[in-house]
């Protein structure tokens, strides 16, 4: 679906402008599940579709920041949810 603003000048205030939401086919949805590995569809309101390439965050020059930041993350969200004797025992 999307939605395409017409403006037309008119009236005492000036401008106005509407929105007509009409369907207009992108890719079918067999399309989408057929799309190989690695490969986005970005969506945006103001641009047409675009086909991306993706890459894993694993293979990323900063993949070893990530992994010490999320585990980190896991150890608060662990220490704020089991009582401290558990934590500390490694559960």
């Amino acid at each position: 679906m999307v939605r395409d603003p017409h403006r037309r000048a008119g009236g005492p205030a000036g401008r106005s402008v509407s929105s007509v939401t009409r369907h207009r086919p992108i890719l079918e949805p067999s399309e989408l599940r057929r799309l190989p590995i690695g490969t986005g569809l970005l969506l945006l309101r103001s641009a047409p579709p675009i086909m991306m390439r993706l890459q894993p965050w694993t293979a990323r020059d900063d993949a070893a920041g990530l992994t010490a930041g999320r585990q980190a993350w896991e150890r608060q969200m662990l220490a704020r949810a089991l009582p401290a004797d558990m934590v500390t025992q490694g559960a």
